[in-house]
């Protein structure tokens, strides 16, 4: 314990740790008032069910799957730029999916709800093998994890990174079809759907990375090294990630499907045009960023793109979730005395929830905090 406390304390970590264990106890907090009705309730409604959780759920699931793929790009395939990050790749994996499994519990409203699941689990639904596959990645990377503290290299071995590999692409995998078997969702029902997520998940989670490798380069030369070439993957993976989501509005614009038509039309210059454009101009300002010559000198150039690609995917999951509803791919029923369903973005995040989306992002931030002290404690 005193050789633990000492890491966070050398890394400058104790702060920050504090910082993320009062956020999350009080996104759990929030969470326990909404299911006891106090703070309102939350912004889904019978048009738009899902929200900021399952926003949350899927940048988070891209993030940890995705670490978890540049671990194995590293352990498994020996890829240079991503060898010093298995450690941070096994740590983020952890993290990030853990956290996301708790946004899945909280959007459904109620533990019970999963209770309900679990008993009477039904292993024809997308949603079971989900919460299957989810539960699977967490138990493999956990055992990483456990098996880089008690490796003096800190090195996976290369059975253990298959392991990790194939847990990932089946997350991955799953966490695509859960969306793209929705037939009725004109924007989730996509054949480029499952190497989209592959594609957002790897952009996602390099950008992480680099991000980490650059607050870190000060203490490991190992890292200062590998962010050049780690840039290459970046820029590789932001383009193929910008390629998909070209194809997808070209598909729309051009298919004899209305709705397809529709949320193209949206995305391009309607509701969804902030977050689609957002996530252009961002993806565009990091490209220059990491093409230019500011790559090759300044300090600021490598943590900047990642920050501004990382909010560029978080304007794809919002755009994403909002978009899947915004045209129904089926005739909605109308009758006397019951609500009509409109098309278009109707779904606006409460307090409550802000607060609680805080406290996924500091709980993932102290899972991140204990992993990567434990890691370097010795």
């Amino acid at each position: 314990m005193s050789s633990f406390v000492n890491t966070l304390k050398t890394r400058g970590l104790a702060i920050p740790l504090c910082i993320a264990a009062v956020l999350s106890a009080a996104g759990l907090a929030l969470w326990i008032a909404e299911l006891a009705g106090v703070t309102g309730g939350i912004g889904t409604n019978d048009a738009t069910p899902w929200g900021s959780y399952l926003m949350v759920f899927i940048l988070f699931v891209g993030l940890g799957a995705g670490s978890a793929l540049i671990a194995a790009l590293g352990s498994v395939f020996n890829v240079k730029a991503c060898e010093p990050f298995v450690v941070p790749g096994i740590v983020m994996a952890v993290a990030f999916v853990a956290v996301a499994g708790l946004a899945i519990i909280m959007d459904l409203g109620n533990p019970a709800n999963i209770m309900a699941m679990l008993l009477g689990l039904n292993l024809r639904s997308v949603l079971a093998w989900d919460m299957i596959f989810l539960t699977l990645f967490l138990v493999v990377t956990v055992i990483a994890f456990a098996s880089l503290l008690r490796s003096s290299q800190r090195a996976l071995s290369r059975g253990m990174g298959l392991a990790v590999l194939v847990a990932a692409v089946l997350l991955l995998v799953i966490d695509a079809l859960l969306f793209q078997v929705e037939s009725a969702r004109e924007a989730w029902h996509s054949a480029v759907l499952v190497p989209w997520f592959f594609a957002t998940a790897l952009t996602s989670a390099t950008a992480l990375m680099m991000l980490i490798g650059a607050l870190a380069s000060k203490r490991n030369s190992r890292y200062s090294g590998s962010l050049a070439p780690l840039s290459k993957l970046l820029i590789l993976f932001v383009c193929l990630d910008l390629a998909f989501l070209i194809v997808d509005v070209l598909f729309g614009i051009t298919s004899s499907n209305t709705g397809d038509a529709v949320v193209a039309s949206a995305m391009i210059s309607g509701e969804l045009a902030p977050f689609f454009w957002g996530q252009v101009v961002l993806y565009a300002a990091a490209l220059a960023v990491l093409a230019g010559p500011a790559a090759k000198g300044a300090s600021w150039a490598f943590p900047c793109a990642a920050v501004l690609v990382l909010l560029g995917v978080f304007a794809k999951r919002v755009d994403f979730i909002l978009g899947g509803f915004f045209e129904p791919g089926v005739a909605l029923p109308v009758a006397e005395g019951l609500r009509t369903f409109t098309t278009g973005v109707s779904y606006a995040p409460t307090w409550s929830e802000f607060g609680i989306c805080l406290g996924f992002f500091a709980m993932a931030a102290f899972l991140a905090i204990v992993g990567t002290a434990l890691a370097e404690k010795n």
